[in-house]
């Protein structure tokens, strides 16, 4: 119902309820832009675009929530630095914040708790959390377990060339030696 008889007033009312904003086609081509960057592995083109997208349109849900996504997940937050630092610490006794020498096995496993609710994929959307967590698991595994935890101090944690050397918890097999071609018979000359 409209609320004046002025027809140029009634115009600029229907205008108004039916305006869609300038911005919102350039709003989405951002938001595109966003997601392709953030295909691409560049979380931080994303983070810009996204916010780029909701400047220009403020009633974009899809770039409010992809926005929120980023900066909850992107780099430099929490969840991300959780995420990083399990992935780039030189040992097991190191994921979990400690040392071999401080190393008490009736904490090892609220350590691991702690942790693990940080870095687990469903809770933690940040690039990098299914590794993290699967690393966190198999130093839990390995450190829970009084002869693994053995076998780990003496394989891995004996300095090599001034590195940690990688552990695997159960050896890789040998690859299978394939016997040379027997030989080829000799061609009849008759």
């Amino acid at each position: 119902v409209l609320l004046t008889r002025n027809p140029l007033a009634t115009a600029a009312i229907r205008r108004e309820r039916n305006r869609v904003p300038m911005n919102a086609e350039s709003s989405v081509a951002a938001l595109d832009v966003a997601r392709k960057r953030y295909e691409d592995g560049d979380d931080e083109g994303a983070l810009r675009f996204a916010q780029k997208a909701v400047r220009l349109d403020d009633a974009n849900d899809q770039a409010k929530s992809f926005c929120t996504h980023l900066e909850k997940f992107g780099p430099g937050s929490a969840a991300a630095e959780a995420v990083k630092a399990v992935i780039d610490a030189p040992h097991f006794y190191a994921i979990l914040g400690t040392t071999q020498a401080e190393f008490d096995p009736e904490k090892e496993r609220s350590l691991y708790k702690k942790l693990s609710f940080k870095v687990h994929p469903d809770k933690n959307h940040a690039r990098g959390a299914e590794e993290a967590f699967k690393k966190l698991s198999e130093a839990h595994k390995v450190l829970s377990d009084a002869d693994l935890r053995q076998r780990y101090n003496v394989e891995v944690m004996i300095p090599h060339q001034g590195r940690f050397r990688t552990y695997v918890s159960a050896p890789a097999a040998a690859p299978a030696r394939q016997s040379p071609p027997p030989p080829a018979a000799p061609a009849d000359e008759g």
